[in-house]
């Protein structure tokens, strides 16, 4: 009865490492580097409080399409940031990239810091349509309305 019982244990530990084995043989990661420039929109709301412009929800939007790891995309999003006078301050907001024969997007999220008008910025997101079951991961430093994206894209 115990070898049976060996035997068992070991054919799932043996299962168990291909089956890790072929998952992890699927996960492919594609590095990118890119620049685009924004275009921004009207804000929703702008104010200054004691030295600080607070701005929430401006559209921003690139009039000419971006590729990102092979993949043609229009860029647009949503951003939300306060600043001082010195461009010090932090930022946050969406993004969606959608593939300009319209065959999938990625959609996801971004948060950073501004130095001295230099923002520095951490986004991830999903894809969906032909680029379901990937992840768009990375850092974009934008210096005033051109942005340089750098990250890869994991497909799992």
């Amino acid at each position: 009865m115990k070898k049976r019982s060996k035997w068992t244990q070991n054919i799932l530990i043996i299962a168990s490492l291909i089956a890790a084995g072929l998952a992890m043989a699927e996960a492919t990661r594609t590095a990118f580097s890119t620049q685009v420039t924004i275009e921004l929109g009207v804000p929703e709301k702008v104010w200054v409080s004691d030295g600080i412009t607070h701005v929430r929800n401006q559209p921003y939007f690139s009039l000419v399409p971006v590729t990102i790891a092979g993949v043609a995309v229009h860029f647009r999003g949503v951003v939300s940031y306060n600043a001082d006078a010195e461009g010090n301050g932090t930022d946050n907001g969406t993004f969606l990239y959608t593939a300009i024969d319209g065959s999938g997007s990625w959609e996801g999220r971004f948060s950073g810091i501004a130095t001295g008008g230099l923002v520095s910025n951490r986004f991830v997101g999903q894809g969906s349509g032909a680029l379901d079951r990937t992840t768009i991961q990375g850092t974009y430093v934008d210096s005033g309305f051109v942005a340089t994206l750098s990250g890869e894209i994991l497909k799992h």
